[in-house]
C-alpha cells in the first residue's frame, strides 16, 4: 500500500512503469511543467494537442526543445477532446489528460455514444487523492466534480468505483466514512439518512460507517469526545461526500487552505483518466499523472 506520492513515484521509476499520455489543451502553463517533469522521470511519453505556437513557446520557457515533443495543432477544444479519445481507441495513446479545456468538453468526448471510452449512460465520478499528515497516508475523496446531487444508488456506484481504485493501489480492506454534517440520522438532513441506509448494506470485507462528520473521520479523539464507538473514526481511507457542493469545497479546501499534496482522477467502471481542475498547481497535476499512469499499468497487469 502506498503511503504518499513519493512512494508511488519511486515504485513507478523502480519498476519502469510508463505510458503514452495524450494531453488536450496542451497550451497550459500549469500542466506543461508537470508533463515535462513526468517525461524527464521517464514516466510518460506525452502527445500534446492544443495551440501549437503557445505550447512551443511555453516549452521553451521551461528550457525544453519543442522538437523533442510530439505536438499537434488544434485550437478547438471539442475537436481536441475527440482526437484524444480516438487516439486511445486506436491504440496510439494509453491515457488521456485534461489540460486547458472545459470539463464538459472532456466528459462529452469520453462519453460519446459514437466512439467514447465508456458507455454514454455510464456513471463517472472525480476522486481527489490527498496525503493526510495526521494519518501519514493517502485518503480518497469523491465525488468532487461530476455528479451534482447523486441518488443513493448513484452514491453506491461512486463508492464502488473508489473502492476498486483503492484496491487496485494495494489496500484490500479500506475503511470508509459516509460524510454528513452529523453523526446520527435526522430527516432534517437527508444526507445523514442516506448515509445510515448505505452503512447497513453489504459491502463485503470493507468497513463502511455513516453518517459521520469530517472531524470524526479524520480524528479519533474527536469521535471519542462525542461518545462514538467506531472502527473507522480517525482511520478513514475513503471519504464519500453527499453532493458536489461538499466535494468541490472539500477539494478546494485541501488545496487552498490545507496546502496538502493531492492528485485527481476521473473514474468509471473499469476506467480512469487524468482529470484536473484548471487551477490545480504543477504538483497536483504531476501527482495526477502518477495516479493515471499507475492505474493504467495495474489494470493491464491484472487483466482488468
Amino acid at each position: 500500500m502506498f503511503r504518499d506520492f513519493k512512494d508511488i513515484e519511486k515504485y513507478m521509476i523502480d519498476n519502469n512503469i510508463r505510458a503514452s499520455v495524450v494531453v488536450g489543451g496542451s497550451h497550459d502553463d500549469l500542466a506543461l511543467p508537470a508533463i515535462v517533469r513526468a517525461k524527464k522521470e521517464g514516466i510518460i511519453e506525452p502527445i500534446l494537442i492544443g495551440d501549437a505556437v503557445k505550447t512551443e513557446d511555453l516549452l521553451r520557457t521551461l528550457g525544453e526543445e519543442p522538437a523533442d515533443y510530439r505536438i499537434e495543432d488544434e485550437k478547438n477544444e471539442f475537436k481536441t477532446a475527440r482526437k484524444m479519445v480516438k487516439m486511445v481507441l486506436e491504440g496510439k495513446a494509453e491515457v488521456t489528460m485534461k489540460g486547458l479545456m472545459q470539463s464538459s468538453s472532456y466528459l462529452m468526448a469520453i462519453r460519446n455514444p459514437l466512439g467514447g471510452l465508456v458507455k454514454a449512460d455510464s456513471l463517472m465520478n472525480q476522486v481527489t487523492v490527498f496525503y493526510d499528515p495526521s494519518q501519514e497516508k493517502l485518503v480518497y475523496v469523491g465525488d468532487c466534480a461530476v455528479n451534482a446531487f447523486p441518488t443513493v444508488e448513484q452514491r453506491c456506484e461512486i463508492l464502488r468505483q473508489i473502492i476498486s481504485l483503492v484496491e487496485l493501489l494495494g489496500n484490500d480492506e479500506p475503511k470508509i466514512a459516509l460524510l454528513s454534517a452529523i453523526e446520527k440520522p435526522s430527516p432534517m438532513i437527508p444526507s445523514s439518512v442516506e448515509a445510515a441506509t448505505m452503512a447497513t448494506m453489504n459491502w463485503g470485507k470493507v468497513i463502511v460507517e455513516g453518517p459521520m462528520a469530517l472531524d470524526n473521520a479524520l480524528d479519533a479523539s474527536a469521535a471519542r469526545h462525542k461518545g462514538m464507538d467506531s472502527k473507522v473514526a480517525g482511520q478513514a481511507d475513503i471519504l464519500l461526500v453527499p453532493d458536489i457542493h461538499a466535494g468541490n469545497i472539500l477539494h478546494k479546501a485541501i488545496h487552498f487552505f490545507g496546502h496538502l499534496p493531492f492528485g485527481t482522477l476521473l473514474l468509471g467502471d473499469g476506467f480512469s483518466a487524468i482529470f484536473n481542475s484548471r487551477t490545480d498547481d504543477e504538483d497536483a497535476k504531476y501527482y495526477s499523472i502518477l495516479l493515471g499512469v499507475l492505474c493504467n499499468a495495474e489494470r493491464r497487469r491484472k487483466g482488468l
